[in-house]
């Protein structure tokens, strides 16, 4: 048997042991989760997911606590 044939086989061999253990070592894929108030990161190998809220915001209240001026404007 020539040297080159029994090197095929071998790393065919390995190739088809790497593609089988494929499966088993994707099923072992922490994820990490950072929640630090308004947004949340979630990591994993090969996948990111950020989530951000946006703050609360009160409307603006340019009169006082009057949003328009039209209580200015009709009870004089």
């Amino acid at each position: 048997m020539k040297l080159r044939y029994l090197a095929t086989g071998v790393m065919t061999g390995l190739a088809a042991a790497a593609f089988a253990m494929a499966p088993i070592a994707g099923a072992a894929n922490p994820s990490t989760t950072v929640d630090n108030g308004r947004t949340t990161m979630t990591d994993k190998k090969g996948h990111n997911a950020i989530v951000v809220k946006p703050p609360v915001v009160s409307p603006p209240m340019s009169y006082g606590q009057f949003a328009t001026p039209g209580p200015f404007m009709f009870f004089d």
